[in-house]
């Protein structure tokens, strides 16, 4: 029964790790071309977008997973 939750818990924070891990090689992009802001912007917004759609989706998820398991979330 626990196993479930854990489970997709698991998966929402490797999938967590994959944005952070673009996130970062956008960055490191953005640290090698220096003054080419719009070629970098190009690039990192769309990832920053996604991850944040990534964060709000996988919040939601685990705060459905806590509320099945009876935690109080405020």
């Amino acid at each position: 029964m626990v196993a479930k939750p854990l489970g997709a818990l698991q998966g929402m924070l490797q999938a967590g790790i994959v944005q952070l891990n673009e996130r970062q090689e956008a960055i490191d992009s953005w640290d090698q071309w220096g003054p080419s802001r719009s070629k970098a912007l190009t690039l990192y917004l769309p990832i920053e977008r996604s991850a944040a759609i990534g964060i709000a989706q996988r919040n939601q998820a685990i705060r459905e997973i806590l509320e099945r398991c009876g935690k109080i979330i405020s």
